[in-house]
């Protein structure tokens, strides 16, 4: 927050792929304002959300991109296949909670 306003974004859901049911729950939409990044918030937010998933009770969280892959790497996360999304192959990567 800056000055009241977020300054990022993160989403966790169920269900992201239809294709792939038994993979849950999802990271989605991570989104930091441009003038926040490089600061570590979206790690924070990241972390955030594995944590409000262990607590959960599950053991991993999934989320995909074509963007990002080695941004997720560097975190630990590891890359356990690929998915057609609107007709762009994206990267599935998961994290052990």
């Amino acid at each position: 927050m800056k000055d009241n306003n977020p300054v990022g974004f993160i989403s966790l859901i169920k269900s992201n792929v239809p294709s792939q049911p038994d993979l849950t729950p999802w990271l989605v939409s991570l989104y930091v304002h441009e003038d926040f990044r490089q600061q570590g918030i979206g790690r924070a937010l990241v972390d955030k959300c594995i944590e409000h998933a262990s607590v959960a009770g599950f053991s991993k969280v999934y989320l995909y991109t074509s963007t990002a892959v080695q941004y997720y790497l560097n975190f630990g996360w590891v890359i356990v296949g690929e998915v057609e999304v609107f007709g762009k192959i994206k990267t599935i990567l998961c994290n052990n909670v």
